[in-house]
């Protein structure tokens, strides 16, 4: 994992377990017209080159999963937003 760059906060591994992460607020809950942007958005997320460990952003430090759901979001790609 050498060739993986550590968070900018953290000095050990930051790697999560490749499960769902949930959360659960009156604000997040989603209902069936938001499922597509979420996908969209993962999908996105899912090739970018700043993805680190396969779960968090390399730019905000924000788990994807998370950052995704929120409805005023929008990417941190340094050169353009990609959603």
């Amino acid at each position: 994992m050498a060739d993986v760059p550590f968070c900018k906060g953290c000095t050990g591994s930051v790697s999560l377990e490749k499960k769902p992460v949930v959360f659960l607020t009156d604000e997040m809950l989603l209902d069936h017209e938001e499922l597509p942007r979420r996908k969209r958005r993962l999908e996105q997320c899912a090739f970018c080159e700043f993805l680190m460990y396969g779960t968090t952003c390399g730019q905000s430090g924000m788990l994807v999963s998370y950052r995704v759901d929120l409805p005023d979001a929008k990417c941190p790609h340094p050169e353009e937003s990609k959603w």
